[in-house]
């Protein structure tokens, strides 16, 4: 790719949280929707759960809300994808 564009270099940096000078980059990969900074989705991904027979609600989509009574392992909120 160099040859084919040789006056650009990217910099990658990889953070779990956001930067203090947000303008300091050209463009940022998040999963939420950055003060302005014009978002476009690139990608959507199936959430899925996973629980005993018999505890959920047997149906083919759940909403967030209705997980809210259980109790489950996942990611604390500093790592979290999102916000739920």
């Amino acid at each position: 790719m160099q040859e084919v564009l040789p006056n650009i270099s990217l910099n990658i940096h990889q953070k779990n949280s956001f930067a203090k000078d947000l303008e300091q980059f050209d463009f940022i990969i998040s999963t939420a929707k950055i003060p302005n900074f014009n978002s476009i989705p690139i990608t959507t991904e199936k959430l899925l759960i996973g629980a005993k027979k018999g505890i959920l609600p047997n149906k083919d989509f759940i909403e967030l809300k209705e997980l809210e009574k259980y109790i489950f392992v996942g990611l604390d909120k500093k790592r979290a994808a999102t916000n739920y």
